[in-house]
């Protein structure tokens, strides 16, 4: 053949790989495994707004998830994108008194999208120490506290000093202050097991959620008993908040 005559047909230029046949495509978008579903953590919260997390699960078997779209609705309202991470949780800072739902789809590697995945609606509520669903036995004080929840606190140092908090809901948590003259409480749900719960640290910290209690909806009460931990007895009643 002469040196510049055309390469035949089925002449391939050297280095070439060969192209793949029957490559699978990815063209099943992921699916979501579970719904948008709420969760108190513990930690400091806002002067108004609760920090609460919004976990859900995805899964997509070919090319994997790329990243979530969490849309949230407040009050019945429009739903509004509010992140998209790549991680299936998110916490977001809610205010008490809305009711809230969440809705949630998966973006695949292969860009394939699933379709929108909504939880059930849920209230936040919050109740200051003052509420008519706490009780309290004799020996507690009121008491104004800067950065507490609502500016104020209620307060007992005295072993087996207790409060009742009644409630209608599906989680519980109480708000507490922490501190190194403050102690430990125990705390149990409808007659349940206690729980020992210290509020004692290294430096001042208001409206901080020390205890979360999750419990089948419907109407439940907590019982709040003083320690009397020696040194350092005090505990703050600052707020509880429900969600329902």
């Amino acid at each position: 053949m002469p040196a510049n005559a055309p390469a035949a047909a089925d002449d391939k230029p050297s280095g070439c790989k060969p192209v793949p046949e029957n490559v699978a495509v990815d063209t099943t978008p992921p699916i979501i495994t579970r719904v948008p579903a709420p969760s108190f953590k513990t930690g400091q919260v806002g002067t108004t707004a609760v920090p609460i997390t919004i976990s859900w699960a995805g899964t997509d078997a070919t090319s994997g998830i790329s990243h979530y779209d969490l849309m949230e609705s407040i009050d019945g309202g429009a739903f509004s994108l509010v992140a998209s991470p790549i991680t299936a949780s998110v916490t977001e800072n809610l205010n008490p008194g809305h009711s809230y739902v969440f809705e949630v789809r998966a973006t695949d590697k292969a860009g394939n999208v699933s379709g929108f995945t909504a939880g059930s609606k849920f209230t936040l509520l919050a109740y200051q120490e003052t509420a008519s669903a706490i009780t309290y036995t004799s020996g507690w004080t009121q008491q104004a506290l800067a950065g507490a929840y609502g500016g104020s606190v209620k307060y007992a140092a005295i072993a087996g000093k207790h409060a009742t908090f009644s409630f209608t809901g599906s989680q519980v948590a109480w708000a507490s202050t922490i501190n190194t003259d403050r102690g430990s409480a125990q705390i149990s749900v409808d007659g349940g097991a206690a729980a020992t719960v210290s509020t004692n640290g290294t430096s001042l910290k208001t409206r901080t959620i020390v205890y979360t209690k999750s419990v089948t909806s419907g109407s439940h009460s907590l019982l709040l008993t003083v320690v009397g931990t020696p040194g350092h007895p005090r505990v703050d009643v600052d707020a509880f908040f429900v969600i329902k």
